[in-house]
């Protein structure tokens, strides 16, 4: 790997040194935005290198759902001409989405809010009209989507003080630095998600809500026991990956109290070369990219939202020709999808052995199936010579395996 300027520098090389074999990793970069490609140096070393991932893409639209913004935004008259807000959501953000999703055939991991006022005590009542809820919702599930819950509008779950436990750092102001409302007091935390929970049955009686993400990815302990308690059906926590100074950084896994992480790496559509380098690492490191929106993005100068409308989905398109151009052979997910993924990728162990005629894996805490990433070093596998799953070569030597057994086995190809 070299850089992408006209100097190339060496990043990544490798070589052999004896009856070994050194990789060397000049990057210069030591984050968790780039570990999966120290992943991959290690994989260079020995005869092969096995290790378990996740398989899989999910995006999602966070807050959304949710009532449509009224009147008129620079940003879409300047290409929409006398557009309001209202008719560009159903009539060109909306439609060019799920062009997207029949184009690349994603499911689309929609999290439904009720209200988009900001209060924090009761009553908590429907503020927008039910049938656009059902609109969108219905179109989201008829394209293989799914919704889960957002809250019943868009403030975190988080009472007074809760920034002084956030790596001690009570110099945070949670209301100065992000203009956002505490919630008063437990119990009327609990009622708003019983509000948007019984809201979501009203729309949808026939779903249950499966995954919550957090509004501004920010999601206080008190908070996440709360909703575990409020919404029992709600099996993962879909945060950030790299965090930031209110919001913790998310790790692929299952946590203590049995809810599974499944954080989002990239978002908006205005990906930048950081959040690229983070999707090439994590597909490496993890053969996983997950990706998020908000319905406001396109009104966001931060997001991109100069550029307008057209040339925002343009670059989200291109976005998604290199996810699926780079990966594809990688999962279509939904947010329940990803977090059942992500817990057999949790769980399960591998116990890796050369033989004569190739390799095994023998496996533990199997349950269908599991995916790894293999690399062959020093022999060419034979892909029609695997028992107990299924290889396909993803490029060069690097080969995705699916395990059906718990019993593996993997042929090397005969030497012509």
């Amino acid at each position: 790997m070299v850089s992408s300027d006209e100097k190339e520098i060496p990043l990544l090389w490798e070589y052999s040194l004896g009856q070994g074999q050194v990789a060397v990793v000049n990057l210069g970069i030591y984050e968790k935005s780039c570990r999966g490609i120290y992943a991959s140096a290690y994989s260079l070393l020995g005869d092969f290198c096995a290790y378990p991932v996740i398989n899989g893409a999910a995006f999602y639209l966070d807050g959304f759902p949710a009532p449509l913004p009224q009147g008129k935004n620079a940003y879409i008259t300047k290409t929409y001409g006398d557009m309001d807000l209202y008719t560009f959501y159903i009539n060109e953000w909306w439609p060019d989405l799920l062009r997207l999703a029949q184009k690349y055939d994603i499911r689309y991991t929609g999290s439904l809010v009720e209200s988009s006022a900001g209060g924090v005590e009761p009553p908590f009542e429907v503020t927008g009209a039910r049938n656009r809820y059902q609109y969108f919702g219905a179109q989201l599930l008829e394209n293989g989507g799914e919704i889960g819950i957002y809250g019943y509008n868009h403030l975190p779950l988080c009472t007074e003080g809760f920034e002084s436990a956030l790596e001690q750092r009570p110099e945070l102001d949670y209301q100065k630095d992000l203009k956002l409302k505490y919630w008063k007091t437990k119990n009327d935390m609990a009622a708003a998600l019983q509000e948007i929970s019984r809201f979501f049955g009203e729309l949808f009686s026939e779903q249950n809500p499966q995954v919550y993400t957090p509004p501004a990815n920010i999601l206080s302990e008190e908070g996440r026991q709360i909703l575990r308690n409020t919404i029992p059906e709600i099996r993962a926590v879909a945060g950030s990956y790299m965090g930031g100074e209110f919001s913790i950084a998310q790790e692929f896994a299952v946590s203590g109290d049995g809810l599974i992480e499944t954080p989002r790496i990239t978002y908006g559509c205005y990906i930048n070369s950081d959040m690229k380098l983070s999707a090439l690492s994590e597909l490496n490191m993890h053969y996983v990219n997950t990706h998020f929106m908000y319905l406001s993005d396109v009104l966001n100068p931060d997001l991109g939202a100069e550029l307008g409308w057209p040339e925002l989905c343009r670059r989200l398109e291109e976005y998604m020709d290199w996810l699926y151009g780079a990966a594809p052979e990688i999962r279509r997910l939904t947010g329940s999808g990803t977090a059942a993924a992500v817990q057999r990728f949790y769980y399960v162990q591998a116990e890796k052995k050369s033989t004569e005629t190739g390799m095994e894996l023998e496996l533990s805490n199997f349950q269908d199936e599991a995916w790894f990433l293999i690399r062959f070093n020093a022999w060419e596998p034979e892909e029609s010579g695997t028992s107990g799953g299924k290889l396909t070569r993803l490029q060069g030597d690097l080969y995705l395996l699916k395990a059906e057994n718990q019993h593996v086995t993997v042929q090397r190809k005969a030497v012509q």
